[in-house]
């Protein structure tokens, strides 16, 4: 068994194929916020998620929605179909352009920020194989649906 240990309680087991298992634990989020789908979540991801966190110093919420983390029946192209890809929320009160590039300096290959989504703005962040990272905004300020565009139109929705 091989283990990566960041500190704070366990937050489970992920299957490495005959191999064995790799047990880490996080400091900042609880197994519970992760519903069950930190099993299928990339150890990158959810190390990178922490240290958001702890760099941030402001509290990091995992999106409810369905599909914030796991989505099997995603496109090809969605990074949340293969455990690379998270939604976060975090509170209106956050410096979201310090959020950003708190969310760069970590190391996250896919970063998506939009403002309208409830109950709080937050953003996609993932860790895409890549070396260029992918930016991108997501707004919908009149509920009737949302429209792709770029990070800086985005930010100016706060």
């Amino acid at each position: 068994m091989k283990t990566l240990t960041l500190g704070g309680g366990i937050v489970g087991l992920i299957a490495l194929g005959k191999s064995g298992y790799l047990a880490f634990s996080m400091d900042h989020f609880k197994l519970s916020e992760f519903r069950g789908e930190h099993l299928f979540l990339s150890v990158g991801l959810l190390t990178k998620l922490d240290e958001f966190r702890e760099r941030l110093g402001e509290p990091v919420m995992v999106s409810p929605a369905k599909g914030s983390m796991m989505r099997w029946n995603a496109p090809n192209n969605s990074q949340h179909k293969y455990g690379r890809a998270i939604d976060v929320m975090l509170p209106k009160t956050v410096d979201f352009a310090r959020a950003f590039k708190i969310a760069k300096e970590v190391g996250f290959t896919g970063i998506g920020f939009y403002p309208h989504w409830r109950p709080f703005p937050g953003f996609h962040v993932d860790v895409r194989p890549t070396k260029k990272v992918a930016l991108w905004g997501a707004v919908n300020p009149e509920r009737e649906g949302q429209r792709f565009t770029t990070i800086g139109e985005a930010f100016s929705y706060v």
